[in-house]
């Protein structure tokens, strides 16, 4: 792109055209040109807000420049509204991928970043607070406060967009009144150190319009706090930032206690500052799941909130750089006032530092970036090193951080991918790692010896077509088995002749219910890919040349550890079988890693459908299986398997009373709930609860301090373990039932099979196990299913959802949620796979950095990361077939 004389470009990321806001334009990965050719920081010196622009566009006729940047390609007009005078300044958005120099003073004004925060503190008397004061502040309001007889009177604050009090069904009226609320919770406390009321403070996507931001922040409320008995007075906030930009938040004021009849029970047993902020703590749970939840809201608006939205710390992510908070709201008022504010010079040398890390090592960018994406946009790296720098800092990253990128190629919707040397690498390797098994062939079964096992088993033609391809093959075989095909079943044969031939065969996959269920099906001893790994780097059951590792639900697998198990596996010369279904849920790590392997090499399938009762269903489960989950949905509707309400509270009702009546008629029956959020399937599991213990069913309520925060657990209770423990013998995602609780001790029936007893003070990672997400339920097989549906679904996760039965899928959706009829088929059915580097190999071969200038002795770069030299007890032609790769990547 050429640059005008004397301006300062700003990297363009995206083309539109039409009336656009700031906040649009940041939402499509837009920076905005003037129509002068400048970059509004020129026109106006700070923000959107300063009519200074106005003034000028109206001076200079809107215009005089356009001639000199209008023959640009991929430069389209727009309108932008300034708020001052509502005039209208006429601006450029260039859509080439091409990076130029950003404004070095006024970027941060122009690329909206979301930034995760969720915090909590205690309104307490002993710290001067009080809570009419918190409340009437919050919502904005005038209140009288009847203990110090003065109004605390904010009703001139002018950023509440929106507020409300939301309380559970039966509460009664005066507790929906905010004065007469707070007065009584002040009342109600009598000490003077007394602690009144929690507060949450959460920030909201910036990304997000203000409808979708109060959608949002009120299905949180409801689903996740007001389902546990809470009283919740909720406040949204929207007061500009010193840089002009917009700062979304809220304010969930809780009281300490239920409410009752005209006054206030007990304190909730959480509320105490162990329960709520001590380790097992429910502010722990509550950042995780609001993360959860506002990351499955975006993905149902089509909007990538970015890297930087995310409840882990930066230590647990492996990312070098110093957590930096926020400013606070006070902070920044006294420093519109000119008051020096130590908390802001604080957030400043933090953030300074951060841009001081990532100057010197702009790969922590990239690294945290690629943590879960092979490939990302240039908007994308532009966000996160925005978020994590000065804006004087900002250029300069910018520039060493594209220097290490590489353009791969472009996707299905036209837009350029970016990667890293190093990702390319990683992906190379994996492949040329499996090119090297798939040469060798140590581990042929011979003829006989097939025969006879696949000859006695009652395998269909279909399963003993493929595992004779495998039992035959080379060190490499893949496996592409639908949802319900007999995969384990398969595999119980296969393990008969390798065994018989001499050979020790392993299982593997990413998850402990996974692995788990893959050994109950086939008979192989299975484990974690994680636990095996552990064991390898102790010196403890390493691969041998005899050894078979077999890994189901590879789909879910990302590229860096797919590439650590070939290498370990090419080093032994052991064989590999990867089996899973690419159409299933995706990696959470970056890469489609097992898509890649199956296009490279091809792979054997199982398509026949076996799980499901009726013909019917197991032709649903194969139009859902081969991307036509529009014939499967109308199957279900045919059937009467997907139910539409008016709202979200009818969808949730109805399936909890089909739940529960089917669950009363065939007790002997295994039931699940599925939804796409952990905070949904933990109001679920509550209401559910709730009805039982009107019933009388569950008995000896005991509760526990657990991993996710405070639960109530009694006998007859459903259970979810979610941590792996040997001991134990349990896996993350394993279910069961209570049978007996005596003080800390817990017994429960597992569903598998037999009993354990364990202290839950001393393995406190267990939940109710009534609804659990669908990424918990891959693998599982039940009798029947509920499944309540949302927008953050897609093809992928319906795919799964709608397979996981024998007898029965009930599906609930509202059209509150969806909106338009076509948009629940059309949200079921698109297509949210991941990508790898791999996809764009062709372009790689004449490589461009992010300028789009080539990139010099690339491939040999790339090249030049050889596989690491081969160890252990590969020995014979699989090291021979493989020595060609020591000396570089093909």
């Amino acid at each position: 792109m050429a640059q005008l004389p004397g301006v300062p470009h700003a990297p363009f990321f995206a083309e539109t055209s039409g009336t656009l806001s700031p906040a649009l334009g940041a939402r499509r990965g837009c920076v905005l040109r003037a129509s002068d050719g400048r970059h509004p920081c020129a026109a106006a010196e700070s923000s959107w807000r300063n009519s200074r622009l106005d003034r000028e566009e109206k001076s200079r006729g809107q215009g005089r420049a356009t001639s000199k940047i209008a023959s640009q390609k991929k430069v389209t007009k727009a309108r932008i509204k300034v708020k001052k005078k509502s005039r209208s300044a006429r601006l450029y958005v260039a859509g080439s991928a091409t990076w130029s120099y950003a404004c070095t003073t006024h970027t941060r004004s122009f690329i909206f970043v979301a930034a995760y925060h969720l915090s909590a503190k205690v309104v307490s008397r002993s710290k001067g607070g009080s809570a009419v004061r918190s409340a009437a502040y919050r919502a904005g309001e005038k209140i009288y406060d009847e203990r110090t007889g003065q109004h605390a009177d904010y009703s001139r604050k002018r950023d509440v967009i929106a507020k409300e009090i939301f309380a559970p069904a039966g509460t009664p009226a005066w507790a929906r009144d905010r004065g007469t609320l707070w007065n009584r919770v002040e009342d109600a406390e009598k000490r003077k150190d007394s602690q009144l009321a929690i507060e949450l403070e959460l920030n909201l996507p910036r990304e997000f319009s203000d409808a979708e931001n109060w959608r949002l922040l009120t299905d949180f409320v409801k689903k996740v706090l007001v389902s546990k008995g809470r009283v919740c007075d909720v406040a949204y906030h929207k007061p500009n930032t010193k840089d002009g930009d917009p700062h979304p938040h809220a304010h969930i004021l809780m009281p300490m206690r239920s409410v009752s009849g005209d006054g206030f029970g007990k304190k909730h047993a959480d509320m105490g500052y162990e329960g709520f902020f001590g380790r097992s703590s429910a502010l722990k749970s509550l950042r995780e799941q609001w993360c959860e939840f506002a990351r499955g809201r975006a993905a149902e608006l089509g909007i990538d909130l970015g890297a930087d939205w995310d409840h882990r710390s930066f230590v647990t992510r492996g990312i070098d750089l110093i957590p930096q908070g926020k400013r606070g709201a006070a902070a920044e008022r006294l420093e519109k006032q000119g008051i020096k504010s130590e908390r802001v010079a604080d957030y400043v040398a933090l953030m300074r530092a951060n841009g001081e890390k990532l100057l010197a090592s702009p790969e922590i960018a990239l690294k945290a970036i690629t943590d879960r994406q092979s490939t990302f946009t240039a908007a994308e790296l532009a966000r996160y090193i925005d978020a994590h720098c000065m804006p004087d800092q900002f250029n300069a990253i910018l520039e060493k951080a594209k220097a290490r990128c590489v353009l791969v190629g472009k996707d299905r919707f036209g837009r350029e991918r970016f990667s890293t040397p190093e990702m390319v690498a990683i992906e190379k390797n994996m492949l040329a790692l499996s090119d090297a098994l798939n040469r060798a062939d140590l581990h042929r079964v011979r003829h006989n010896i097939i025969e006879g096992f696949l000859g006695a088993s009652k395998l269909s033609f279909e399963q003993k077509l493929a595992a004779g391809v495998i039992l035959r093959g080379s060190d490499f075989s893949t496996l592409v088995g639908y949802a319900g095909s007999g995969k384990s079943t398969m595999f119980a044969a296969i393990r008969g002749a390798y065994e018989a031939a001499g050979f020790q065969v392993r299982g593997a996959a990413l998850s402990g219910i996974a692995a788990e269920n893959f050994e109950i099906g086939s008979g192989i001893t299975s484990r974690t890919l994680a636990s095996w790994r552990h064991a390898w780097a102790q010196g403890r059951e390493r691969l041998t040349a005899k050894d078979i590792l077999v890994i189901d639900e590879a789909g879910m697998i990302g590229s860096r550890e797919l590439a650590t198990t070939l290498r370990a596996a090419r080093d032994a010369g052991a064989k590999v079988i990867l089996v899973g279904d690419p159409e299933q849920l995706q990696a959470i790590e970056a890469g489609a890693a097992f898509r890649a392997l199956t296009d490279r090499h091809g792979a054997s399938r199982l398509t026949t459908i076996r799980r499901q009762a009726h013909a019917w269903m197991r032709e649903a489960s194969h139009a859902l299986a081969t991307e036509k989950t529009g014939e499967a949905i109308a199957l279900y509707r045919e059937h009467g398997g997907i139910l539409a309400f008016g709202t979200e509270e009818e969808a949730q009702t109805t399936l909890l009373t089909s739940y529960l009546k089917d669950w009363a008629a065939a007790p002997d029956k295994s039931q699940i709930i599925l939804t796409h959020t952990r905070a949904l399937a933990q109001a679920l599991n509550a209401e559910i609860r709730a009805q039982f213990q009107a019933q009388g069913r569950l008995a000896f309520e005991t509760r526990f301090q657990t991993s996710r925060g405070p639960r109530d657990f009694a006998r007859g209770d459903r259970i979810m373990f979610l941590k792996n423990d040997r001991q134990l013998a349990v896996k993350n995602g394993l279910l069961g039932h209570v049978l007996d609780i005596d003080g800390d001790r817990m017994t429960v029936a597992l569903d598998k099979g037999g009993r354990i007893s364990f202290n839950a003070k001393e393995y406190p990672e267990i939940e109710h196990g009534y609804a659990v997400t669908v990424h918990k339920a891959q693998g599982v097989t039940v009798d029947h299913a509920y499944v309540l549906a949302s927008r953050g679904f897609d093809r992928q996760l319906a795919y799964v959802a709608m397979t996981r039965h024998r007898e029965k899928l009930s599906l609930h959706y509202s059209r509150e949620t969806f909106g338009k009829p076509d948009d629940f088929d059309r949200i079921m059915s698109r297509d949210r796979a991941k990508d790898t580097t791999l996809d764009y190999e062709a372009t790689m071969l004449d490589a461009r950095d992010i300028d789009g200038a080539d990139v010099p002795g690339l491939r040999t770069q790339i090249a030049a990361m050889p596989i690491p030299a081969k160890s252990g007890s590969g020995a014979g032609r699989s090291v021979e077939r493989s020595r060609d790769l020591d000396r570089g990547i093909e």
